[in-house]
């Protein structure tokens, strides 16, 4: 008896399958046109509309920032503190009308050479006689209240002033400048934590539809190619942000239970 020949012809395909499979083709293409990937730091956006891109080396070094530590709830790989301002230490009183102050640590004190003060008339004449104030800098006041008083304007210049110049100096030099030498890193500090913030309060309001999500970059991949250029990081790491409340309101961020990822998508785009 022989045996039936075996029947090597591939099954006709399904007509629903096909309609099925070709319809997801189309509702993924779909879906990339209407979501372009971002193929820059740059392009990464809070809902609010800023770019947010944090590098490592802005938050190297800084004061009440620690990195790569641990506590109950697992892994912290970034922690920063809330600081406060310490504003500039105030000069003496003789020298404090000399000098316009601002509380930008990257700004120095501008130094008035003349000041203006409006002064009766015996006080006037001190002036003159001590050599701190000269005949042609002396006038009737025309400022309303010391109008019609005996009162007159006396401008005061600082180069009549050795002393007080070597004050300024001083005060420059030994106080302000090492303010600002301390001042300047903890701003920035302060800085980072108000960027931080903003992220936790929009990750905070838009957990409900998943608009915000935080993402750890490790290494920088940079691609060019026909005039588009990729920006953006070797691998992709979930993260989540945190607002201690119990710890002065100090930001943490921890990763994600998910494993690091190569997210190819933008590459898709060339």
């Amino acid at each position: 008896m022989l045996a039936p020949e075996a029947d090597d012809r591939e099954p006709a395909p399904d007509p629903a399958a096909e309609r099925l499979r070709n319809l997801l083709t189309y509702v993924e293409q779909v879906i990339k046109l209407d979501e372009r990937p971002a193929l820059s730091l740059g392009e990464h956006r809070l809902p609010s509309g800023p770019s947010l891109v944090l590098h490592q080396h802005e938050a190297q070094g800084l004061p009440g920032v620690r990195h790569d530590i641990a506590d109950e709830d697992g892994p912290v790989w970034l922690q920063v503190e809330r600081l406060k301002r310490n504003e500039a230490p105030p000069p003496s009183e003789p020298v404090a009308p000399w000098l316009k102050l601002s509380p930008d640590p990257d700004k120095a004190p501008q130094v008035r050479e003349a000041v203006l003060l409006t002064v009766p008339e015996p006080e006037k004449d001190a002036l003159l006689a001590r050599g701190q104030a000269r005949p042609e800098d002396c006038a009737p006041a025309l400022r309303p209240e010391g109008a019609g008083e005996g009162r007159l304007d006396v401008r005061l210049r600082l180069e009549d002033r050795p002393k007080l110049r070597e004050a300024i100096d001083a005060y420059l030099a030994e106080t302000w400048l090492p303010w600002a030498e301390t001042e300047r890193p903890r701003r920035r500090a302060i800085a980072l934590y108000g960027r931080l913030f903003e992220i936790a309060q929009s990750a905070e309001t838009g957990a409900a539809d998943g608009a915000v999500e935080l993402v750890w970059g490790v290494g920088l991949a940079r691609w060019r190619r026909d005039g588009r250029e990729i920006d953006l990081p070797l691998l992709e790491r979930l993260v989540e942000i945190e607002i201690d409340e119990e710890a002065d309101a100090a930001i943490r961020i921890r990763p994600r239970a998910t494993p690091a990822a190569v997210n190819l998508r933008p590459y898709e785009e060339f």
